[in-house]
């Protein structure tokens, strides 16, 4: 587990609940800079204390909380800009903070004159500046017809922001996203509520598709302007909709500039960038590109300083870590349960709910962490009010939870119609994308007018998904070009266009679908060699965990050099596991008989299974079992993991023909319930040891454990009949 000075997941629960949680944090920094500025003259005044005090009681801060913050001020150096634009860009900031709850009273005033002197200027004409700077900004964003030219007071201020924040609520509720922009854009710049519920509007993937030409171009203006949270709103634009050939350059400079400005979900989006191996170096500078190396300590550093910095986005990413296990934590479920119950306690309190005291992404964490606790009825209980309050994400997550068992089929169709409709209603791309996902015997059922009608529904379903932001869909609607599957016409070219799609939004199995159209001889472009050891490598970073034996081999044959030092410090020590498992005296790994019969399974495509005697020390006598030139190597972790219950210490692997879907075998119903992408074929299970070899199986009753598991039913047991003088005659046992 990697250390984390900031947060260590069993640490003291104070200093967790302070550093993990991003609004606390925040609060915490704004009083101590506020402290830090008001000292800038060298002494704080009983005005200033007084105001501080102020300050700390709104945002609920303990005493000791309220020391901390003094005492972190005295190692805060402030350090005062040198050019006008930036004093008075700092200066705009802080006092827009000061003013953001509408209250402008003497005391407050006083104490922002007192700031713009430290600056070196006149106090009371600065903050009348600043004052009417920001009223011009609220008004010019009235819609047309509407603003009066009369000389707003600051009652009226308040007063206005009122309307529009209750406007905007009223927009968020009814999934309004262009609406809710409007009343929030210009809010945002002067008051510190607007500016959460715009930042939650930004840092959604639907939104930023539903702006308008107008919309756009004033996020343009005012990020031209040098206003950190337009640059980052535009940024997310750039990220999400990729109008421009180099939208992703300008969105990493957009969040580099917001970032350098202390909006946190900005830092957040550009650790992304490193995650995913888009910065590249060069001649000193950084620049984005595909081929950038993966550089996971600098996203999880960036990831603590969004944190720290208020980002919902990286607390909600690293939440999910710690929930499942990842980047190094240890799963626990129990701790973000609590740990976000008690964030939501503080917000709301026991009973009363209101959308600007809280995040709607906590409830989707309780209801993330009630799922894995077994807990499915509070689960779908958090998920619906995740929804109620505006995360639709949370919409597809209770549907995978409600309506599909555990191998992934659907079990409850009018409940799974049901969630899908309404998650359309509210434009969730991943509800187009199941809608557009059928199965074949869906299809089949239908009479071939009603088929016409469904495969023109799925295209523009697929679609849809796709125009919102979905990476599975480009996916699906590949591979129905690919296969020729659900009335689409068989067309390399529609299926090499989906899935360069979807890789630009970071699809494994797109990435995985343009190597497997190169190794199949159906790549409809002229690319050049290294372009598909390149694919199988984002196929891989981006969760496909079976392209990891190709990733290896590729580099091993010098195709991957300019990844070597991603390769060889995240990929190599995973593949050579160089800590096999201790073996007891007189037993073999995973309690195997020694005297056993040696054996493999067959799995075909329909389900059924066949046992076979076989010792396995030949691949191409392996091969021919299932007629194949060449064996592809299936290492799954449900594999490995069915094997773990079973009793084997070693991995089980499933082989296939590599040229299965070239040879448009059927595909494997087995295979596709544990595999990412679609399995052609049938499988042939095998252990193997920690050099990658193939072995036998020894124990018949593991075997079957293995095979139940995996929904397989056995149909043959073939043993040898003479004595392993192998005439090539089984007996066989149904």
């Amino acid at each position: 587990m990697p250390h984390n000075s900031h947060f260590q997941v069993k640490g003291k629960k104070n200093d967790n609940m302070v550093l993990f949680n991003p609004t606390k944090r925040a609060q915490l920094a704004h009083v101590a800079n506020l402290i830090s500025m008001a000292r800038l003259d060298g002494q704080l005044t009983q005005n200033e204390h007084d105001y501080i005090l102020l300050v700390a009681k709104e945002f609920n801060l303990t005493q000791a909380e309220l020391d901390q913050c003094f005492k972190d001020s005295d190692n805060l150096v402030i350090e005062i800009p040198k050019s006008d634009d930036d004093k008075v860009d700092y200066m705009k900031n802080l006092v827009s903070m000061m003013f953001s709850d509408g209250v402008i009273d003497k005391q407050k005033r006083s104490l922002a004159e007192h700031i713009c002197e430290k600056f070196g200027y006149d106090g009371k004409q600065a903050v009348d500046i600043i004052y009417d700077d920001l009223m011009k900004e609220i008004r010019e964003s009235e819609p047309e017809g509407t603003a009066d030219n009369g000389e707003m007071t600051e009652e009226e201020f308040r007063k206005e922001l009122n309307i529009r924040l209750n406007k905007a609520t009223k927009c968020l509720m009814d999934n309004d996203m262009p609406g809710a922009f409007d009343q929030l854009f210009y809010a945002a710049l002067a008051d510190e509520t607007a500016r959460r519920l715009f930042l939650r509007i930004a840092r959604g993937v639907y939104p930023m598709y539903m702006l308008t030409d107008k919309q756009i171009a004033e996020m343009k203006k005012l990020s031209d302007e040098g206003y950190a949270i337009a640059k980052y709103a535009l940024g997310r634009y750039h990220q999400l909709v990729q109008p421009d050939e180099d939208s992703m350059k300008q969105a990493y400079d957009l969040f580099v500039a917001a970032a350098d400005k202390g909006i946190g979900d900005a830092i957040f989006a550009l650790s992304l960038f490193y995650r995913d191996g888009r910065v590249k170096q060069a001649n000193n500078q950084k620049y984005v590109s595909l081929l950038g190396q993966v550089d996971n300590q600098t996203y999880l550093k960036l990831r603590e300083d969004a944190i720290e910095k208020g980002s919902v986005k990286a607390f909600y990413q690293k939440a999910k870590d710690i929930l499942y296990g990842l980047n190094g934590y240890e799963a626990d479920p129990k701790y973000i349960l609590d740990f976000v119950s008690n964030i939501l306690k503080d917000a709301t309190g026991d009973d009363e709910k209101d959308i600007f005291e809280f995040e709607p992404e906590y409830y989707d964490l309780l209801g993330r962490a009630y799922q894995e606790l077994g807990d499915i009825e509070k689960a779908e209980d958090a998920y619906i009010q995740a929804i109620s309050f505006g995360f639709y994400e949370s919409i597809s997550s209770l549907i995978l939870m409600m309506c599909y068992d555990e191998d992934g089929n659907l079990t409850e169709k009018e409940m799974f119609d049901k969630y899908v409709e309404i998650g359309i209603q509210h434009n969730d791309a991943f509800c187009y994308t199941l809608r557009g996902d059928i199965t074949k015997d869906e299809y089949d059922k239908l009479s071939k007018r009603e088929q016409i009608r469904k495969t023109e529904q799925i295209k523009a379903d697929l679609e849809k998904g796709y125009q919102l932001g979905d990476n599975i869909a480009p996916w699906i609607m590949g591979k129905n070009y690919y296969f020729g599957n659900f009335g689409f016409e068989e067309n390399d070219e529609e299926a090499w266009d989906w899935f360069n799609l979807g890789a630009a939004y970071f699809s494994s199995n797109c990435y995985s679908m343009m190597a497997t159209m190169i190794d199949e001889g159906h790549c409809p472009v002229e690319v050049p060699e290294s372009f598909r050891p390149f694919c199988l490598l984002c196929a891989y970073r981006n969760g496909d965990e079976s392209r990891l034996e190709d990733v290896i081999e590729a580099y091993q044959n010098g195709q991957l050099d300019d990844f070597k030092e991603e390769i060889e410090k995240y990929y190599l020590p995973l593949y050579e596991n160089i800590a096999p498992a201790e073996e007891d005296e007189g037993q073999t790994d995973g309690g195997l008989i020694d005297e056993g019969i040696p054996l493999i399974a067959i799995v075909h495509t329909d389900a059924t299974a066949d046992i076979i005697e076989f010792d396995v020390d030949n691949w191409s006598e392996m091969a021919d079992f299932i007629s194949a030139d060449r064996l592809h190597a299936l290492r799954l972790q449900p594999l490995f993991e069915i094997g773990r219950k079973a009793g084997y210490e070693e991995k089980v692997t499933g082989w296939t023909d590599k040229n299965g879907q070239q040879k448009r075998l059927p595909i494997n119903i087995v295979g596709q319930k544990i595999s990412r992408e679609p399995v052609a074929g049938d499988i042939i299970l095998t252990l193997e040891d920690d050099d990658h070899n193939p072995m036998s199986f020894y124990d018949i009753n593991a075997l079957r454990r293995v095979l139940e598991a995996l929904g397989a039913t056995i149909e043959n047991i073939c043993l040898d009949d003479d004595d392993n003088d192998d005439d090539g005659r089984f007996d066989a046992w149904s």
